[in-house]
């Protein structure tokens, strides 16, 4: 009992640098076995998402006549339909606020200026056409197909 009471002395002595030791030698290990799951489950998910790319990249050079040549005029069907839909509702639109947004009729507005925006004008002479009313945006604007678009 002697023998172990002076060992235990000891330990005492210097138990704060013991300690220190081992809670230093603990975490050390705690820190490199967490590391390592860690990179060992990210080199797995790199590995599962390069080879989810490289099907991808087969599946895409097997299939490189996509969209089919139905499915593409069918895809060119609707969108005629839907521009025309699109067409009849700003037509609808435009006639509605035509009725409604209308110039005052006052002695500041005189009969020149509210033609200036109510009627084209010719673009070589410049005159003012009454016969004729502005068209909305819509209408005369044409927009170009970008060629990539085209097939």
């Amino acid at each position: 009992m002697d023998q172990l009471k002076k060992q235990l002395a000891v330990v005492l002595q210097y138990g704060f640098w013991i300690g220190s030791a081992i809670v230093l030698i603990g975490s050390v290990a705690v820190w490199y076995m967490a590391s390592s799951e860690l990179s060992q489950q990210a080199d797995r998910q790199i590995g599962s998402i390069e080879s989810n790319v490289q099907k991808v990249k087969n599946l895409r050079d097997s299939m490189s006549d996509q969209p089919n040549a139905k499915s593409h005029a069918r895809m060119e069907e609707l969108i005629s339909a839907r521009e025309d839909e699109v067409l009849r509702a700003w037509s609808s639109i435009y006639q509605d606020q035509r009725r409604i947004l209308t110039w005052p009729k006052t002695k500041e507005l005189r009969e020149d200026f509210i033609d200036e925006f109510r009627h084209p004008k010719d673009p070589e002479t410049g005159i003012i056409d009454k016969s004729r009313q502005k068209l909305p945006y819509e209408k005369y604007v044409k927009y170009p197909v970008p060629d990539e678009q085209k097939v």
